[in-house]
């Protein structure tokens, strides 16, 4: 069995094919890793106090005049009352923020009092949730303010612990790969994988290969379970390899990171039955306590394991339509289209809730982590740990019906 992978292997970095798909999602992951650094540029310019201080005043002057508009449009008492208090806090929390952004102008390179604007945020997120609260019946903003509530849950954690929240923001190894691993979880790296897996069967149809393997004294199974073992190994090495590769030309260039900051994960939420929403539909809330959070070198590790599983069991599904077709062409473009529609269905509205099913729904491991993949979907059903054994399943019925497929069905070549 060993002599059998270590064959396929060979074979599999042999072709020239292994190396331009590497080639390509090598670029693609250093296009992604450049773009946030032009990105994290941006930020550093528009983070100067001079800046910040311009877009404070500007806001102040806006929620100025939308205060007297408010004052003199009619409405019903109760809710023109709820929208004076939520911008006159605005208006005194960004008083207090221009005050803080004129010290920091005015001292210069001096650091700035990172808690104490840290301090502004928080109560302004709150004030934001306390005058929104009960207050619509629209999904998304339901769910907004369940993503607040996390966001505050965290940047409380920061404040009470002496963390400056701007190590999050940094260009650095950690927050590059994390942001890699995001980007590609959207569409890439599924899509990648049904190419590069797609003939690894059917490829050896035509010309007939496949025969030269089936006339030897082993079984279809362990061929089989030798090109798939093959495939999945070579598949990691290449996606985990340059992502890696990134992380540690990032960090040797820039910078590292640092391996201790928090992050939240383990969020779980539950159906709120006293709310129901416009579409008849009930808020999903955060269960308070469910989170809970952990340094970041735990967290990319437990990332890149979520990730891993991904990638397994895509290369199972993609080994899947290899196996039932013989032309390696009918097998990559179905791969394809079933991978793009799964994408398009599952951001239907109507089909959000039930696309937890599909296995592109799981491309980010980032939001599986987290917990906040349920909000996403609007459905709390979704958790870490069921999203593991979604994948799980995907992995062993399509594999079970590959290997049925191999061992059954007559193969003429």
């Amino acid at each position: 069995m060993t002599t059998l992978i270590l064959n396929e292997i060979r074979k599999l970095f042999a072709r020239k094919k292994t190396w331009v798909v590497f080639g390509m999602f090598l670029l693609l992951v250093f296009v992604i890793t450049f773009s946030q650094y032009k990105s994290y540029l941006r930020y550093l310019e528009n983070s100067k106090p001079e800046t910040q201080l311009n877009y404070a005043k500007e806001n102040l002057k806006f929620n100025k005049e939308n205060l007297k508009n408010i004052e003199n449009q009619s409405m019903p008492e109760d809710e023109r009352k709820i929208m004076l208090e939520r911008i006159q806090f605005e208006i005194t929390s960004q008083e207090e923020q221009i005050k803080v952004l004129e010290e920091a102008v005015k001292n210069g390179d001096k650091p700035r009092d990172w808690k104490k604007e840290l301090k502004l945020r928080i109560d302004a997120l709150e004030q934001q949730l306390n005058s929104t609260k009960n207050n619509t019946t629209d999904k998304w903003q339901m769910q907004s303010q369940e993503n607040m509530k996390s966001e505050v849950t965290k940047l409380r954690y920061l404040y009470d612990n002496n963390i400056n929240p701007e190590e999050e923001n940094g260009f650095n190894s950690f927050n590059s790969l994390l942001n890699v691993i995001r980007s590609l979880g959207m569409l890439f790296l599924g899509l990648g994988i049904m190419i590069f897996v797609s003939d690894m069967v059917s490829g050896e149809c035509t010309p007939p290969t496949l025969k030269f393997l089936l006339v030897q004294p082993i079984t279809r199974g362990k061929v089989l379970a030798s090109k798939f073992i093959a495939i999945t190994i070579s598949a990691l090495i290449l996606i985990i390899g340059a992502e890696l590769i990134t992380f540690l030309i990032v960090g040797f260039l820039y910078d590292f990171g640092n391996s201790s900051f928090p992050m939240m994960v383990g969020a779980k939420y539950a159906y709120d039955t006293s709310h129901i929403l416009q579409d008849g539909t009930y808020l999903i809330k955060l269960i308070e306590g469910s989170t809970v959070f952990i340094p970041m070198g735990k967290y990319i590790f437990q990332v890149l394991l979520l990730q891993s599983l991904f990638i397994v069991t895509c290369c199972s599904f993609g080994f899947l339509i290899s196996t039932i077709f013989k032309s390696s062409m009918i097998s990559m473009a179905t791969s394809v289209v079933i991978v793009i529609a799964s994408l398009i269905i599952g951001n239907i509205p109507l089909f959000t809730s039930k696309s937890y099913l599909l296995l592109t729904t799981y491309g980010d491991p980032t939001e599986i982590l987290s917990g906040n993949i349920a909000t996403k979907l609007g459905n709390p059903i979704v958790t870490t740990t069921n999203s593991i054994f979604i994948l799980i399943g995907w992995f062993a019925i399509s594999y079970f019906i590959s290997h049925f497929i191999f061992t059954k069905k007559d193969i003429l070549i």
